[in-house]
């Protein structure tokens, strides 16, 4: 063993019963209609012998499983006879999850996920670390690994450095209730959970059970005992049922937030940021500072009129499917007072400076092209209302579609303002939204892709669309332009592959997503 090499570590013992219980939850519902629909054990309990194949491979692989870092390597190995070593650089290394549920949080054990920027799944999956296992190896993951990139530009020998688990601690925000209830004042999240509710409900039958028909009728029958015009009794249960909706709508998604983002904490140590949050199950996640791939700052409506904003993150981890951490990893903060927003953003771009951008709009015909975009819209989604002639339908062709019309227009023309770049040198920014204001922040040095595509439409009125990508999955929030002047598209596309390899990035590559860029002199 090299001087540089730590001591090789195995996981937990407790590693083995939590890795049969993951098993045993997929077991659970034939286990349970086993038991209870089988008047004898005899021949069933056989099957439970289906369960010694997997003891025996968790055994197997908790016996021979060992991690260790060396200068400049992860590497792990498994098995005996058809062995796997797997060797990770430590530059490479994107992000270090983990995740702990309740029972793991008792007894002080956690699962860990080391993930790469080029890997659809986590490179290194430990399950189970008791927690100073988890900080031992984070710490020398990323220590070490800072000294690699330094030395390959310095060409210094990575022999020594301090440990981030001796670097300043600093806890920059915690999230408390009542902005986590901010965040979870969202109507499209509650009414999902609500559809999803009662359709379980109904393929259970929970509405026959808790007699659900006859509660409601009781409320009716009571409003027309309080009110004696059958009309104003008709109309007032309506209105407390559709705010008993509303409200339970609200509530859901507040709940949500609160179960997912309980005690959302955001701490720096030295050069990384480590965000903590989780009612039942914590999820911890590691944001190196230099490997933030993209920014995006966002406003909705909901937290815009409190003076609230939420920031998340893009780094080059964090690709792979099924991971119980994916869903937290993207926040950097939920919830933030919007003074302090440009602050924290000024750790990842140092140029980022909100009053100094000059933002740039689209073309001369964009808002034009946008508003009549909502008019068609706004006719198709009428349109087949419209045939129905009826009552109904005249309704809606005086009151309905002049409705729309307004509506999405006036949208349009508020998007079309709000549309615009900007460009710092040290990042190219993109503004859009209006309900939802989001602003996307890319640092000249981690662009991967930046090109083009144009449509028939943005043809004929000589407009083109304009994407940046870096190398991060994905957070739902895309940098992209559309409705720029073709040459100004052309143009900003060219400057942004010339700055980013000026910078160091990895060589860039410039083309078209779809349709084509005709060349300028045509």
């Amino acid at each position: 063993m090299s001087s540089n090499e730590q001591p090789r570590s195995r996981l937990h013992p407790l590693s083995l019963p939590f890795s049969m219980l993951t098993h045993l939850r997929g077991f659970a519902i034939p286990i349970i209609l086993v038991v209870a629909f089988s008047k004898n054990l005899e021949w069933e309990s056989w099957t439970f012998l289906l369960l010694v194949p997997i003891l025996f491979f968790e055994a197997w692989r908790y016996m021979t499983l060992r991690y260790w870092i060396t200068a400049d390597e992860l590497v792990v190995t498994e098995g005996v006879l058809f062995r796997e070593e797997r060797h990770i650089p430590l530059a490479r290394i994107q992000t270090v999850d983990s995740t702990q549920n309740l029972p793991q949080r008792l007894l002080g054990v956690v699962e860990v996920r080391v993930e790469t920027a080029g890997s659809s799944k986590p490179e290194a999956h430990l399950k189970v670390l008791s927690v100073e296992a988890r900080d031992a190896l984070r710490a020398g993951i990323f220590a070490k690994s800072t000294v690699v990139a330094s030395s390959e530009h310095a060409g210094e020998s990575p022999d020594s450095t301090e440990s981030f688990s001796e670097a300043e601690h600093e806890e920059l925000h915690r999230v408390g209730p009542t902005e986590l209830s901010l965040l979870g004042l969202n109507l499209g999240r509650g009414l999902a959970l609500l559809v999803l509710f009662f359709g379980l409900a109904g393929q259970l039958g929970l509405f026959d059970e808790l007699k659900l028909g006859k509660g409601i009728q009781f409320v009716r029958d009571a409003f027309s005992g309080f009110a004696q015009n059958g009309i104003v009794a008709e109309l007032l249960f309506e209105l407390v049922l559709a705010i008993g909706l509303v409200l339970l709508v609200f509530a859901l998604s507040v709940g949500s937030v609160w179960v997912r983002l309980f005690d959302f904490r955001l701490e720096r140590r030295g050069e990384e940021f480590r965000t903590q949050c989780g009612l039942f199950t914590r999820h911890a996640t590691t944001i190196p500072k230099g490997r933030v791939q993209f920014v995006s700052i966002q406003a909705p409506l909901s937290l815009r009129m409190f003076g609230r904003a939420l920031v998340k993150v893009r780094t080059a981890g964090g690709r792979s499917q099924g991971d119980k951490t994916s869903a937290t990893r993207q926040w950097l903060i939920p919830v933030l007072a919007e003074e302090k927003v440009a602050s924290l953003v000024q750790e990842f771009v140092p140029g980022y400076q909100p009053e100094d951008l000059e933002w740039h709009g689209i073309a001369k015909g964009g808002r034009a092209r946008l508003v009549r975009r909502a008019i068609v819209t706004a006719l198709l989604i009428n349109a087949p209302l419209l045939l129905v002639w009826s009552t109904w339908g005249r309704f809606v062709l005086v009151v309905t579609l002049p409705a729309f019309l307004m509506l999405l227009a006036s949208i349009a023309w508020l998007r079309a303002s709000r549309l615009a770049w900007a460009d710092t040198g040290d990042a190219f920014l993109i503004r859009d939204g209006v309900l939802n204001q989001r602003i996307a922040v890319v640092p000249s040095d981690r662009l991967q892709t930046a090109s083009l595509a144009t449509n028939p439409f943005d043809r004929r009125w000589k407009m083109a669309r304009l994407f940046v990508d870096t190398a991060g999955a994905g957070i739902g929030h895309q940098a992209s332009l559309g409705y720029l002047a073709r040459d100004v598209a052309q143009g900003l596309c060219d400057r942004l592959v010339q700055r980013a390899e000026e910078k160091g990035a990895p060589p860039l590559v410039a083309r078209p997503v779809s349709g084509s860029i005709e060349p300028l002199g045509s």
